[in-house]
This record gives structure tokens, sequence and C-alpha cells, in this order.
């Protein structure tokens, strides 16, 4: 007699194979990507300034130099605007404009944290206060990497923060806002703590002064993968043991009702992450 086949080793079979497959695929992906992005770069982030309105940059400004993936870039909806409001401003390029949706710098074309955190920021400080985002959506901690040639992503990012201090600006604070591609990739945790490692050295090396470093513990993107502990541990270890670096809050803990594409925020969870780090903002500044 033929034997019964075995459903659950067959099913446990072709779940392998298809993981197999998808992360194959996300492989070949992601190099078919990187090559686009290096060879065109204006279609990716967000440069044209026509439409926006310049002005001086102040000296007197507390200014964010934010670096990461997708949540730090114009990802989310809808899109918001602070030009009523000349004292926040969005640095790039040497310049700097009005604060409004989507900003000049990261990818994307669609609606971002950055108006909103500054206006409930300006509430408290009464300061001008000026971004500059180069975030790039799907970019691992390996593609922040100094001297990673695919993109050149820090070296761009970090060039117009040195050309914002040399105009006479003073730059306070590093917003790092990255950890779904390591999750979706699976990076150990020793090897992401090591790339956060290199990441947060290089830029005090490049940027003069004192700065604080602000990340977040993320790694669900909930169309693409489940929560990863691991990546959130390495992030929150990471910043426990480093000075002058604060850990936000784990963004894992909201789900798809504060995301509009299984993803990325909407108003309502752009609202709870521009009050989270406000909060952590102005922890620091009582403590300074």
């Amino acid at each position: 007699m033929t034997p019964a086949p075995n459903k659950p080793a067959i099913l446990f079979i072709l779940a392998l194979a298809a993981a197999a497959f998808f992360w194959t695929g996300m492989t070949v992906w992601r190099q078919q990507e990187l090559a686009f992005l290096a060879s065109n770069p204006d279609t990716i982030f967000f440069q044209d300034a026509s439409q926006k309105t310049e002005k001086p940059c102040p000296a007197d400004a507390l200014a964010f130099f934010v670096i990461g993936q997708s949540h730090a870039a114009n990802s989310m909806l809808p899109r918001t605007s602070a030009e009523d409001n000349p004292a926040l401003l969005n640095y790039f390029n040497g310049k700097c404009y009005l604060l409004s949706d989507p900003v000049l710098g990261p990818s994307d074309r669609h609606g971002s944290l950055w108006p909103l955190f500054a206006r409930k920021l300006y509430a408290h400080v009464e300061k001008p206060v000026v971004v500059m985002s180069y975030a790039a959506g799907g970019t691992t901690a390996q593609q922040w990497l100094p001297g990673e040639v695919n993109l050149g992503l820090m070296k761009r990012a970090v060039e117009d923060a040195q050309r914002y201090i040399a105009q006479g600006g003073t730059l306070q604070y590093v917003i790092f806002d990255q950890g779904q591609m390591d999750a979706m990739l699976d990076t150990p945790a020793p090897t992401y703590r090591a790339r956060l490692k290199t990441i947060f050295d290089y830029v005090q090396e490049q940027l003069p002064g004192k700065q604080t470093f602000f990340m977040y513990g993320q790694s669900w993107c909930t169309r693409y993968n489940p929560p990863v502990p691991h990546i959130v541990q390495a992030q929150k270890e990471f910043a426990a043991s480093h000075p002058d670096t604060v850990m936000v809050f784990n963004m894992d803990t909201l789900d798809d009702s504060y995301r509009h594409d299984n993803c990325h925020f909407n108003e309502k969870g752009r609202e709870v992450v521009a009050k989270k780090l406000v909060n952590a903002v102005l922890r620091t500044m009582e403590e300074d």
C-alpha cells in the first residue's frame, strides 16, 4: 500500500521554498534598485525647489540632521505645510526654504514628519527650527556606511550638513530613522550593532560640535514582514550603551490603523511619532 502523504511536511517544504524564492527575489530586486538609484538620483530624491520659498538661514536655529529610510523621507500621507511660520525651515543644498511637503532632500514625493514636528517643537521653544533630511526609502544600515559607493548616501548627506555649518549654522541634533530593511533581510544583531556604531562614530567625526542622537526601535513594515525582535533589541542596546544617544520609542507598537499603506504612517501615526520626538528633544534640552 502506498504511504499516505505527510501533509504538514509537504506544506512546510512548500513554505520554505516560497521563502527562499521571496528572499532570492528580494536580493535581485535590491541589486537592480541600487543600480537604478546610483544612475538616477534626481528621480529618487526630491530636489525641485521651483515651488519653494527661499529664506535666509537663521544663525540661532535648532537644526536637525536626518538620515535613514522611508519613515524619515516623504512617504507619509497626507502632505502638510508649515509655510505660514517663517521660522520653520528646510535646509537643502546650501539654502533654506519655508518648510513644506514634500521636503527637499529625501526620497519620495508624499508627506513627511517634518512640518508637523517643527510646528509642535516651535510651540515649546519659540526658536527657529531647521530640518535637513537625506533619508532614502528601502535602505539598509550597510548602505549608510561611510565609503559605501553604490549610492554615496552618507557622503551626500554629510557634505550638505558641513555646508550648513560652514555657512554659520550650528547642528545640535542627529536623527537616525532606520531598521525595516535590515529586519526584512534578517541582518544578525551583532552585525547590525557594529554598523550602527560605524555610522554614529563617522557622523560625530565629520560634524563639528556636540550633537544629540535620536533613534527609534523599528523593524516592522506590515506589508512585508512581521516584527523582528532582535533588530529592535539591537537598537535599544546600542542607544543604551552610547552617551548622547536617545531611543525615542518603539515604532513597532503602531499597528496598521496608524499606517496608510500597511507600512508608512498616516495622519494618526504621524501625530504620535511627532509628539514622541518633540518630547524626547525637550527632555534633552532640560537635561542640558
